[in-house]
């Protein structure tokens, strides 16, 4: 009968812990998955608005900043209401060195969707030539 009451004690004492155990991980779960869903949420009005803040008019524009050494004038070209593909029509009297490390600032463009990025460092004055091009032509096509 001793024996009966142990093994009795064990069982509950193992209902138990698997109680709390799975009450606790099955709160954890439950907890990320109403905060994914909160941020799933923002990152769709975000996308959203997004899209409708970018959206040009489909063609290609031309546009001129002031480089380190003169003029950069520059091609956007608009598609599907966004930039595929930005052409850097001259750039004269431009540094080579500084005009390479400058262009990085494309892919910064391109990836935004917008003119509105930061500089590139080492290169501050062709990258804000490059930049100032791409507003001027963008500005064309809203």
């Amino acid at each position: 009968m001793k024996s009966f009451f142990i093994k009795l004690s064990n069982l509950i004492l193992v209902v138990v812990i698997l109680l709390v155990y799975n009450n606790i991980v099955g709160g954890y779960y439950a907890n990320y998955e109403v905060k994914a869903a909160k941020i799933k949420a923002k990152i769709e009005a975000i996308e959203k608005e997004n899209s409708s803040k970018s959206s040009y008019t489909d063609g290609n524009y031309q546009g001129k900043g002031s480089g380190f050494g003169g003029d950069i004038v520059v091609e956007v070209v608009i598609k599907k209401g966004k930039i595929s593909k930005i052409n850097v029509l001259s750039h004269d009297n431009e540094d080579d060195a500084y005009y390479n490390m400058a262009s990085d600032v494309i892919s910064d463009i391109y990836e935004a969707q917008s003119a509105d990025v930061d500089t590139i460092s080492g290169a501050t004055f062709s990258s804000t030539g490059i930049i100032e091009a791409t507003k001027d032509a963008l500005s064309k096509a809203v």
